[in-house]
């Protein structure tokens, strides 16, 4: 929800890494506020959208992983990257072609 004030919300998570360890998180939402241009005796406002974002606090304590890894992950929101042999066969499973206009 985009509002005109970033609402910020404190919590604890599990590790997305190895799912043992408590990690604090601040989140804060995205919000839109007003910016001012002048230019020749008249004012116009102009809104401006900011992103949210989340910020880690501490590092995990079992598995030992950074902030910066852990910050990267919880906004993907995903854990692994899949490799190019585990695509390819996601893409079998669900009956895509892989060659286009193959010969």
């Amino acid at each position: 929800m985009v509002g005109d004030k970033s609402t910020i919300e404190k919590s604890t998570v599990k590790c997305p890494f190895c799912q043992k360890g408590d990690i604090d998180i601040t989140e804060y939402s995205a919000y839109y506020s007003n910016t001012y241009a002048r230019a020749f005796g008249k004012v116009k406002k102009i809104p401006l959208y900011h992103e949210g974002h989340i910020e880690v606090h501490n590092k995990c304590s079992n598995c030992g992983k950074s902030k910066s890894e852990l910050k990267e992950v919880i906004e993907k929101g995903k854990t692994k990257v899949m490799t190019h042999e585990e695509r390819i066969a996601m893409y079998k499973k669900r009956g895509l072609p892989l060659v286009i206009g193959g010969k």
